[in-house]
């Protein structure tokens, strides 16, 4: 089984890889599922979990490890892996994961990271990457998709992650603060090219989006700043403040007829 949480595609295009070539079955990690105050995953005849996400801010999303705390799994048996997609670094995000794997008993064996196009433009210095480096990524990552299988067949239980510069520093300060201060929808709205087509909201994985009697949509609080709403919009219509105004946006080529969009 894997649990895959995914918001503009990366991870589901990771997951959908390894479930390939261990011929295993993706389960995505959506509303309601993720929201379940009981959730019940089902290990499978092979006993083995795949935990697919993307890392934020150097860690593991908050909507996954809540998930992970209260998760029943079939098997107690089950081995539990981590492939984690980035757009650079991870940081400590591995020993993350491991320390919930331990807090609910669970068997945690490898632990690898992927990576992938940059999404995240919520900030002056993030944006989009250029068409070139895209598909060089997506290249290596199909790469990397093929060495996680072997190595998940062949029983590997280290971490083959990139943990990048300072890993301390960015997930033990910087992804609190991040989570604080840098996480709240309040400051999505749309422009006046947004024409209600309520893409956005069926994007969203989490359910967090409504439009509204006036065509327009609307941001709850259980946000959890994935940006699929932005990267999803056809028009361009998503905004996050004035951070995203001169930013591009992404489109994963295998979900859109093998074209990407670029507004860079």
């Amino acid at each position: 089984m894997i649990v895959c949480f995914s918001g503009n595609g990366n991870t589901r295009f990771v997951a959908d890889g390894l479930a390939r070539l261990l011929d295993d079955i993706v389960t995505p990690l959506r509303a309601p599922l993720i929201d379940a105050p009981a959730p019940e995953i089902d290990a499978g005849d092979s006993c083995r979990v795949i935990w697919a996400f993307p890392v934020y801010a150097w860690g593991v999303p908050a909507k996954v490890r809540d998930f992970i705390k209260r998760v029943k799994i079939s098997d107690s048996r089950a081995i539990h892996y981590m492939v984690a997609t980035c757009g650079d670094d991870v940081g400590r995000t591995a020993r993350q994961w491991r320390r919930l794997m331990r807090q609910r008993r669970f068997n945690a064996a490898g632990a690898w990271s992927v990576t992938m196009p940059n999404t995240y433009v919520s900030l002056p210095g993030f944006d989009v990457d250029t068409p070139d480096i895209v598909r060089r990524k997506l290249a290596e990552a199909t790469r990397r998709i093929d060495e996680i299988a072997t190595e998940i067949k062949n029983g590997f239980t280290g971490d083959s992650v990139t943990p990048g510069a300072m890993p301390e520093f960015k997930s033990s300060v910087l992804r609190p603060l991040f989570e604080k201060c840098l996480m709240s929808p309040r400051f999505f709205h749309t422009t006046p090219d947004c024409v209600g087509c309520g893409i956005c909201a069926r994007a969203c994985p989490v359910g967090n989006i409504a439009i509204t009697d006036r065509c327009r949509p609307q941001w709850s609080d259980n946000c959890t700043m994935c940006l699929a709403c932005y990267h999803s919009c056809p028009h361009h219509a998503v905004a996050y403040g004035k951070m995203t105004r001169t930013k591009g946006q992404y489109r994963l080529p295998a979900q859109s007829d093998n074209t990407t969009k670029f507004t860079l």
